[in-house]
This record gives C-alpha cells, structure tokens and sequence, in this order.
C-alpha cells in the first residue's frame, strides 16, 4: 500500500496495554504528539485510517485500546448491565493509563515532550476530558461528539434505564462527580481545546457538551482558546469535516 511508504505503523504493548503507535517516515526533528482514544465497543485499528492521515501532516499518533476493547478483550457492550458497570471504570482506566503510555513515548522515540495533544470520539472524548483535567502537559485537544460533563451526559445517555437503577446509579455517579472534567474547571489553564459534536446525535445528546463548553469558556482567560462546533443533522460519526477541523486546530496551537 502507499500508505506504507509515508509512515510507520508499530504495535506495542505498554504495561499490557496494546497500542498502534504511527508516526512518519524519514522524519529529522522532534515529532509532536497526538494521543487517539476510541469510543465505545471500538479498538485502535477502527482509526489506523484517521493515524495515518494525521501522522501524514507531521504527527506522531499513538492509538491504545482501552480495557475491555480490542485485543484487551470484549464485553457485550450493549447489554444495559454492561454498559452501567464497564463503561465508567473502563473511561477511568485509560485516564489513569495515559501516564504510562506517555513515559514509553518519551523513553522510546524521538518526539517534542512540550507539544503533547490528546483527542478521542465519543467515550474517547469523555477519556480525552479527563486526560486534560487530569495532566497538566497537555498542548492541545479535540474532543469529538462527546462531553466532558460526564454525569450530565451519563443520564442523557442512559434515559429511561435510571428509573430501574436508580440506587446504583447514584451512587455511582455521586463517585464519578469528583473526576468530571466540569468539575475540575480550574485544572483547565487555558489549553486550547476544540469540541466538535452533531447536532442530531443520537448517542451522546449534544446538551451536556453544550453545558461543558460554557463552563470552559468562562473560566478560560482567552477566549479563544476554547471553540464547539456543531454540524446540521450529523448523528454520531467522525466526518470529513470534523477529521479536516481537528487537524486545523492541531496544527494551530500543537
């Protein structure tokens, strides 16, 4: 494939962790970083595509699978017992991974460590949130269709399904709020950071983004630091023009 003449493709294992590492060829300076986390019931490969693209503009892209997820394993990730008990503690598990994977990074290849970005799509964006709250060597992030309102979001998402959980719920939630990026607004320092979401999706209601980018917003000193964009009629899909505004917003501030 042409692909194979722009860029190298490595599979590793970090901790356990297995993870596509792309970065291009023949490349002579310090490469920044760009951190990729998929969604749920995806894997690293789902976005071998969108690694190549970036790592085709200058970028080192490292892809892990999150537990549960691709060669970590799989779950029936629709069942509604599944999703109330894996999907928090497997976004809190990539959060607390990232760490690792960035120390391999650093030990293992010759990249720029003050130009660090992270972004993700869906429960990748919820694990890019928590990623930024969490670290403060973050450049740069793109979340896509998701929310950093995580208990917002938890409840828009699960819908009619609280009723029937509610104790355990709640009492989930009651410890999820503590790490919620929109409760760790003052960790935020005026990173640059883009959300992108579809007004129609289904999946993860654009609401609880909205909520999440207001707060951003106020808090961040420069405005334009922080930025939501929205597309007409997009349900929960990567596109085109969302790849096409990531990219742009990489290249501006990473």
């Amino acid at each position: 494939m042409w692909i194979n003449n722009l860029v190298n493709f490595k599979k590793v294992y970090i901790e356990n962790i297995s993870t596509l590492i792309i970065y291009p060829k023949n490349f002579t300076e310090k490469l920044p970083v760009i951190f990729f986390y998929h969604g749920w019931s995806s894997n690293k490969d789902v976005h071998k595509n969108l690694g190549s693209f970036l790592a085709c503009n200058g970028y080192m892209v490292v892809i892990p699978d999150s537990i549960n997820h691709g060669e970590r394993g799989t779950i029936d990730y629709w069942q509604g017992e599944s999703g109330l008990t894996k999907f928090w503690p497997t976004v809190l598990s990539s959060v607390r991974e990232f760490s690792f994977i960035l120390d391999y990074i650093k030990s293992n290849y010759i990249i720029d460590e003050h130009r660090i970005g992270v972004s993700g799509h869906s429960m990748g964006g919820m694990i890019t949130s928590g990623i930024i709250a969490h670290n403060k060597c973050i450049k740069a992030g793109v979340i896509m269709n998701s929310s950093g309102a995580w208990v917002e979001a938890t409840l828009e998402i699960i819908g009619d399904q609280y009723k029937d959980n509610k104790d355990y719920i709640d009492k989930s939630l009651n410890e999820l709020s503590s790490y919620s990026p929109i409760n760790n607004i003052n960790n935020f320092k005026n990173t640059p950071l883009l959300l992108l979401h579809g007004d129609k999706d289904a999946l993860v209601p654009i609401k609880s983004e909205i909520a999440f980018f207001n707060a951003i917003k106020d808090h961040y000193q420069n405005k334009d630091l922080v930025d939501m964009k929205t597309y007409d009629r997009l349900n929960h899909y990567i596109t085109e023009a969302i790849v096409s505004e990531a990219l742009q917003w990489f290249d501006t501030y990473l």
